[in-house]
């Protein structure tokens, strides 16, 4: 299996910089707006052009938005899951279940 790119958890602490650490690891394009909107159709755009599916591993992922509002972290799942429903995505996460 292809390595695909990894996002640190621990770099995803709040919204903002879980927006910026994807940005950064994913090439998110210049006009990304870091809001969960924005986020949502980058996250579509990078995966409709990667070549083939498109697997992100989550290090430490039981940090991401511990720093936000529950609420934050089930907007970023939805995304997530509407994602992978629609496209050839995936996130896997380094934790044990």
């Amino acid at each position: 299996m292809t390595e695909g790119p990894e996002v640190r958890g621990s770099h995803c602490r709040t919204a903002l910089d879980l927006f910026a650490e994807w940005a950064e690891v994913l090439g998110f394009p210049e006009y990304f707006g870091h809001n969960w909107d924005a986020f949502e159709e980058c996250l579509r755009t990078v995966t409709g052009s990667a070549d083939g599916p498109l697997t992100v591993l989550v290090r430490d992922a039981g940090l991401l938005l511990v720093d936000e509002d529950p609420r934050q972290l089930a907007t970023f799942l939805a995304i997530v899951d509407t994602v992978t429903q629609e496209a050839g995505f995936t996130l896997r996460s380094d934790q044990a279940a």
